[in-house]
């Protein structure tokens, strides 16, 4: 069994694939088995991917900052940017 990280764009209740329990998945990377959406709960990514909750973290963590760059680059709202 392997978890890969996908980015969710359905925060829900939502099952756990592998013990069953029900918990709320979030907007964003969220680990799910390899190959399908069958998400994986946080307890569960530590059973199966030693290390996994801290590697999520740091993946958050990136993509939180890279979408801070962007908008940050993008300029003022209403589609102009930076009209000098």
């Amino acid at each position: 069994m392997y978890v890969v990280f996908k980015y969710n764009n359905c925060g829900t209740w939502t099952e756990c694939a592998v013990c069953h329990e029900h918990e709320r998945a979030d907007v964003g990377m969220e680990p799910f088995l390899e190959g399908t959406w069958d998400w994986v709960c946080f307890e569960c990514l530590e059973k199966v991917l030693p290390g996994g909750q801290r590697a999520l973290e740091v993946i958050r963590a990136a993509d939180a900052e890279r979408e801070e760059r962007e908008h940050l680059l993008s300029g003022p709202a209403g589609g102009d940017a930076f009209p000098f």
